[in-house]
């Protein structure tokens, strides 16, 4: 079992895997925003954790877009 999939992903592999930029995820990681271990000089990411960060991000998203805009006038004046 252990075998079958990669328990902890590397920078690199995170990046891709959110499909953002190895700069962001940096960023993020330095932010707190994701979660990660540190062996050394060797950042590792557990791969649940970041499945459930994702997901948890995504839900958090959704549920800001679905909050409709209040209608502007193209110059930054809200129209009642």
């Amino acid at each position: 079992m252990l075998g079958e999939q990669a328990i902890f992903l590397r920078p690199r592999q995170a990046a891709e895997a959110l499909n953002i930029s190895p700069r962001t995820l940096r960023n993020w990681l330095r932010q707190g925003r994701i979660p990660y271990r540190k062996i050394g000089r060797v950042v590792l990411i557990p791969k649940k954790a970041l499945e459930d960060w994702a997901s948890s991000d995504m839900l958090e998203k959704r549920s800001e877009a679905s909050i409709a805009p209040e209608e502007s006038d193209g110059y930054g004046n809200n129209r009642r």
